[in-house]
């Protein structure tokens, strides 16, 4: 998480976005997961979070564990996700904003991010954040008790 704030924090700031993080104030425990594929996996989640934000909006990041899982959290304040798109914006070439016709997004990202998640047994679903914007949640559970 913090190397996903250092990675994007330039970013962030060049588009008026705040990137917040939170951080339990306890002890994480160790994941046995492949770390570059989780980071590929973020990356595309805050990436996405940061396409969607309005300028003045927030991307916030966060984990939390529980007591077989470990949660990573990004949610931004941009539009949201309509509820009709809320399962498909997971499919392959899926574009649920037809308003992002750049030619750098293909509609893969979050595919793939799925992907990655299945491949650790864990999830990956999108909520509604509160106030507003969409909190996508990666799970992956531990191997034994988090």
């Amino acid at each position: 998480i913090i190397g996903m704030v250092e990675r994007f924090e330039e970013v962030a700031a060049n588009r008026g976005i705040l990137l917040d993080v939170q951080l339990p104030e306890t002890l994480l425990p160790v994941l046995h997961a492949d770390g570059s594929r989780l980071e590929q996996a973020l990356t595309i989640l805050v990436d996405n979070a940061l396409g969607y934000t309005p300028a003045g909006g927030t991307v916030r990041l966060g984990i939390s564990a529980k007591r077989t899982s470990l949660s990573f959290t990004v949610s931004d304040s941009g539009p949201g996700v309509p509820d009709s798109d809320k399962e498909r914006i997971f499919d392959r070439f899926y574009r649920g904003d037809s308003s992002r016709t750049d030619k750098e997004h293909f509609g893969i990202g979050l595919s793939v991010a799925k992907e990655i998640a299945l491949l650790h047994r864990g999830s990956l679903y999108v909520r509604d954040t509160e106030g507003g914007g969409a909190t996508f949640v990666l799970k992956i559970p531990c191997a034994n008790h988090c």
